[in-house]
Parts: structure tokens; sequence; C-alpha cells
């Protein structure tokens, strides 16, 4: 297994994560987006449908209201009703006990009729309203200082009468008594001049507020579909939650894995040289910056290797390019052999390379070379048939110690400067610059 800094750890790693976590985010940030909006959508339809039922109610029940109000005025500007006789129908004590009331009368044929008060037929009314369907809605008066105790507030309507005398128009409430749900309303009464004729002696007023009419409405059924909607919202609101997390899931896991992997391969290409395997010349350069400004931040020492391929035009020239590649290779092969895991090896030319050796001094990084060129020609020995003894390497090394003020391009000088003289001495050498 070669053994050479990994592209991906050196001083431009970092490309692919950051393109594919942004991409991740606006995926997930979309989806959270998309979810909300849906959700919202589902919630806003079922408060909407609740407030219209609410209405609903609201509206039912004063409708209950205003007309017994109505039928109060009417019995009111008459005085009351005389209906006939019956076990039902009697003259109310508190009737007999107004001055100037006659509470009953008998016609020709001898039949007898008593005077109904507005309170009486509210109960005989309200008696008769029970639904078919198990639904009640009922309506009564009632006082803080009633002529008829039956018509003594609870405790609901005492404070709603309270609110009243204080401006309140309407009081409502929705209540949860024997096992069902009822909303109750409360409309003021006011005392009118048709109230006169019966309760002037009483010291009331035109514009007095008497009580009030309270309407008792069964809203079981309705507040059940409340209810059921609200569940149905949840169970969707879950299940599009459900829904994109698993659509998230897939893909974040799958497609976007194949983009992280093509990213990835993108960077690779811009970093590796293709036929060799190492760093490419950008990088190699550039991991070259880092480690000189390491060295003087640091003080430890850094040695650069600059070597090339001794005649390699004629490896070109007699077997061609393809085995000219294959001695590349083999060569490229050899010098990440050598190469400790915090080292870099570069491709930067045709037949060129630099080997960088962080925190090695002169002699230590001659040593690194001169295995080196031992390796490459033992590596390229027989790769390609013609090519019996393999192929030789020259070899210039340079060295900055810690803390200098040299730079890269001082660095790459004196080894390439070495390296010539390599050349020229008869190659297969290494020599310091």
């Amino acid at each position: 297994m070669p053994r050479h800094r990994d592209i991906a750890s050196g001083p431009h790693a970092g490309v692919t994560e950051p393109s594919v976590g942004r991409i991740r985010t606006v995926i997930v940030a979309g989806t959270a987006v998309l979810g909300v909006l849906l959700a919202a959508t589902f919630v806003f339809s079922q408060v909407r449908t609740e407030r219209l039922i609410h209405e609903q109610i609201v509206l039912q029940a004063r409708a209950f209201a205003h007309e017994a109000i109505a039928t109060r005025a009417f019995i009111s500007l008459h005085g009351g009703i005389f209906v006939p006789a019956s076990r039902d129908a009697t003259v109310s004590s508190y009737l007999t006990r107004m001055p100037g009331v006659k509470a009953r009368i008998v016609d020709r044929e001898g039949n007898v009729y008593v005077l109904q008060s507005y309170a009486t037929l509210t109960k005989q009314v309200s008696a008769g309203l029970g639904g078919t369907d198990g639904r009640t809605t009922s309506f009564r008066l009632t006082s803080l200082d009633p002529v008829d105790p039956a018509n003594a507030p609870d405790s609901f309507e005492r404070a709603g009468l309270r609110r009243m005398s204080r401006g309140a128009s309407e009081v409502t409430v929705l209540e949860r008594s024997d096992g069902r749900t009822r909303f109750r309303l409360m409309l003021p009464l006011r005392v009118s001049a048709d109230c006169l004729v019966c309760h002037a002696y009483q010291g009331y007023k035109v514009g007095d507020l008497r009580g009030a009419v309270t309407v008792d409405t069964d809203v079981e059924r309705e507040m059940r579909a409340v209810d059921r909607g609200r569940m149905l919202v949840v169970a969707v609101c879950s299940g599009i939650a459900i829904g994109l997390a698993g659509a998230l899931r897939f893909v974040l896991t799958r497609p976007l894995a194949r983009l992280r992997r093509a990213e990835a391969d993108l960077v690779r290409l811009a970093s590796v040289d293709a036929l060799t395997g190492v760093a490419n010349r950008r990088i190699g350069m550039a991991t070259l910056a880092v480690e000189v400004a390491r060295s003087q931040r640091t003080g430890d020492d850094l040695s650069l290797v600059m070597l090339d391929l001794d005649h390699f035009k004629r490896v070109n020239d007699a077997l061609g390019h393809a085995a000219g590649d294959a001695v590349l290779a083999a060569a490229a092969s050899a010098l990440m052999s050598e190469a400790r895991v915090y080292d870099t090896v570069a491709r930067v030319g045709g037949e060129e390379f630099v080997v960088l050796l962080p925190g090695d001094d002169l002699e230590a990084a001659l040593g690194t070379a001169e295995r080196i060129r031992r390796a490459v020609a033992m590596a390229t020995r027989g790769v390609v048939m013609g090519l019996p003894d393999g192929v030789t390497v020259s070899a210039g090394v340079s060295t900055m110690e810690g803390f200098s003020e040299g730079s890269a391009d001082e660095l790459l000088a004196r080894a390439d400067a070495a390296l010539y003289r390599a050349k020229a001495e008869g190659r297969d050498r290494v020599l310091a610059g």
C-alpha cells in the first residue's frame, strides 16, 4: 500500500463537503418549509371550520333568544295572553297579587281562561323544544331579583347579569355537564313602557336591566365533529412529517451520496495526477507554500527533493508513449513507497517529481532521496519489454532550516540547481543544493 499524504487531507481538503453541505442544507430547509406550509394549510382549514361551526352555534342561539325577546314584547304589549284553564294552565299567584290585573275570565259559554305571564309561557314553550335526535334546546328568564324564585340565576347567569349591568350586550359560555357539551347564551331584558302595565308598582323604570333570557343548546354533535377534525389534522400532519422525513432520507442517503461521490471524483481529478496517482503540480505547489509557512512558524526543518527520470525521452521515442506511461506510473509508485504518511509526492512536469519532507534536515533528506533513487531503478526494471535495466533518476535536495526567512521559490530554485548539476555530472545520482 503506497504511503503518502492523502490529497483529501491536504491544504485544499474540504472542497467537497461544503458544497454538498450547502445542497443538504437547501434540501432540508426546503423540505421543512414545505412541511410547515402543508401543515399550516390543514391547521388553518381546521381553525376556519371550527370558527364557522362556532359562529353557526352562536347565530342559532342568538336567533332563539331574539325570538323569545320578540315574544315577550308582543305579550307585554297586550298585557299578557289568556289560555284555556287546565291542569297545566293555572292562574299564577304572582299575577293575583298585581293590582288592577284581571287574571281569570269566563266567556258566554262558561269556558274559563286564565292569564299567562311571559315567564310562564317561556317555560311552557321551552319544554316543547326537545329534539327527536336527543339534542335539546331550552331557554328561560332569569334575574338577580326574580319575581318567581324558579327564575333565580345559576352561577353562569349570575356572572352574566353582573357583566350586563356593566354594559355587556351578550354573554356566552361553552361548558360540559352530564356528559354533554352545551352552549349557553344570554341576552339582556330591559324594561319597556309595556312592562309597566304589570310591574309599575314594583318601581321598574324604562331602560332598567330587569334580567336576561338564557338559551341553552346541546352542541355535543358539533363538538365531536370538531374533535374528529382535530384528530384528522394531527394524523395528516404526522403523515406529512413522516412522508417528508422518508423522502428527505431517501434524497440525502442516495442521490446526495452519489452527488458527494461525483463531486469527490471531480476534486480528485482536479487534485491528483491521473496517470501516476500522486498530487498534481497545483496541489504540490500549494502544499509547498503551506509547509514553508509552517516551518517559519514552528521552527521545524523542511526539505524538498526534486527528481527527474534520466533519458526519459528515449523511452517514449523508442518504445512509445504507452511504455513511457507505464514507466512513469512505476516510478511514482516507488516514490510513494519511500514517502511517509505526512510527506507529499507531486508530479510537477512530464517526468519531473518533487517530494516534500517536513521535519527533515539535509542529511535525512539526502538519505531519503538516495533510497528513492534505488527504488525507482528497481521499480522500472522490466516494466516494459525493451527496458530490462529500468530507468534511473537524478535528484536535487534543498533544505530550509526552522524560522528561516527563505521562500518556497528559493527552496525550489536550490533543489532545481542541484538537479541540473546531477544531470551534468552523469545522472543517476543525488546532490544537495
